[in-house]
């Protein structure tokens, strides 16, 4: 049954691929479209940027949060980290020797709600801090949208994001992007406008409302990735499991195959039907 409905998906491709100029398209919204920005940050003496009264990563989570509507949730240890620099670094590198899990005072009571979550985070030497792992592993993700972003001085993402799709299981965890604290802390808008062009670049106004938009380079992505052909756009952090099953199959393709026809003509749908 799988291999006739692959062999079906594969000639409605092509019929596509003849028809139709390469469009947006947008599949039916699903039942939710709350945001949610989870973010920790540290206040007190910071590397580069001195002492502040709010974290770098907290401003980046407001400015994320004055881009998309989204709510705020600030993930808080229950022993605080020192104000000064280097106490926290020596705390921060035995958390990381001994892989610990940093206990957190708060808890989201309402993740159900929430189709896209932000995960916000500083980089502390070349990872995230290991409360982050904490909050990570204390939520079921299926079925989420995550999008990483973070703060640093020079290692950007670092191998992070990996790390959180790892932990996601069962999540859609995108690239996502990052700020240099120092910009965060004293260029806001240079911050604001880094957030602003990978939220318009990646479609986000559609994302947060599930409404997934598809082209027919993401369908010729998705088959070349299929057959293992090397693909004409960098596949990591696209959303293509279209059935929440963790994992990019032919069910997915047809799928997205589906979204697109539905929003074209019902010359289009049936030329595509009748091809042998």
């Amino acid at each position: 049954m799988k291999k006739i409905i692959a062999i079906a998906c594969s000639l409605i491709v092509g019929v596509l691929s003849m028809t139709f100029s390469t469009q947006a398209v947008i599949a039916e919204p699903e039942s939710h479209s709350h945001v949610l920005i989870a973010y920790f940050s540290r206040a007190g003496e910071n590397y580069s940027v001195g002492v502040i009264e709010k974290g770098n990563t907290e401003l980046l989570a407001e400015i994320i949060a004055d881009e998309t509507g989204g709510d705020l949730f600030r993930i808080e240890p229950i022993v605080p980290y020192p104000e000064g620099y280097e106490d926290t670094k020596t705390i921060a590198t035995q958390e990381r020797t001994d892989n610990a899990r940093p206990e957190i005072k708060n808890t989201i009571t309402d993740l159900d709600d929430y189709d896209v979550i932000f995960v916000g985070y500083p980089i502390w030497w070349g990872d995230m801090p290991m409360i982050m792992y904490t909050f990570l592993e204390s939520y079921d993700w299926t079925g989420k949208v995550v999008i990483p972003f973070n703060t640093h001085e020079g290692s950007g993402q670092a191998q992070t994001v990996s790390a959180i799709r790892k932990e996601c299981s069962g999540a859609s965890v995108m690239n996502g992007f990052s700020v240099r604290g120092s910009v965060a802390q004293n260029n806001g808008e240079t911050a604001r406008e880094t957030a602003h062009t990978w939220l318009s670049s990646n479609h986000f106004s559609e994302i947060a409302e599930n409404q997934m938009v598809y082209s027919l380079q993401d369908i010729r992505n998705l088959q070349d990735f299929l057959l293992t052909r090397p693909t004409e756009e960098e596949l990591t952090g696209k959303l293509y499991d279209l059935d929440h099953d963790g994992v990019w199959s032919v069910f997915d393709l047809c799928l997205m195959k589906r979204a697109y026809l539905n929003a074209n003509t019902v010359d289009a749908v049936s030329s595509a039907t009748v091809t042998e």
